[in-house]
């Protein structure tokens, strides 16, 4: 759900919470010694994540909104594996032990996810989407710093620039590498 504001932050908060609830649900499986680790990333990875960024490409995510995304990982990661933060494992040991790095993470598939999205619609000819998602205002600012859009992570996740990624689009090429 996008608001008027374009503030993702309560949509996000209220997926990872439903993603939380999924996993907590789940305990029984994590406990079993008869599933296979392998089985149990395959498992969170269907269960979890499609829980958690469901829709996850309408969503002007924030340095925040990003943190809060990978902690839901690696919280999800400690309790399939059974390891309390007391424990003082860390982040690295974690990732390590499932076998996932940084670049297979949520955060990751997310980006790609909305990557592609910016893709698709960029391949459509003349469209309200387009106009809207890159379209200038006219008029004056307000003051202040502005708020951090849907199109502003695209900018910071392109290899050189909205231009090549405009091009890379429309030749249906990945458009971070």
């Amino acid at each position: 759900m996008v608001r008027i504001d374009g503030d993702s932050t309560p949509e996000i908060c209220t997926r990872l919470a439903i993603a939380r609830d999924a996993t907590s649900q789940l305990i029984g499986l994590w406990k079993a010694k008869e599933i296979s680790l392998k089985l149990k990333k395959q498992l969170v990875k269907s269960l979890v994540w499609s829980v958690a960024i469901y829709v996850a490409e309408s969503w002007a995510l924030k340095q925040n909104d990003m943190k809060k995304i990978e902690s839901l990982e690696l919280w999800v990661w400690r309790r399939l594996l059974q390891v309390s933060w007391k424990d003082r494992k860390t982040n690295a040991w974690i990732r390590q032990r499932v076998g996932v790095s940084e670049e297979e993470g949520l955060h990751v598939q997310l980006r790609k996810r909305k990557l592609s999205m910016y893709g698709h619609w960029k391949r459509l000819s003349d469209s309200l989407i387009q106009m809207t998602v890159e379209g200038e205002v006219e008029g004056k600012a307000r003051p202040g710093r502005r708020k951090t859009g849907w199109i502003d992570n695209i900018r910071k996740w392109t290899d050189g620039g909205m231009a090549v990624a405009r091009a890379k689009a429309h030749k249906r090429m990945p458009t971070v590498l």
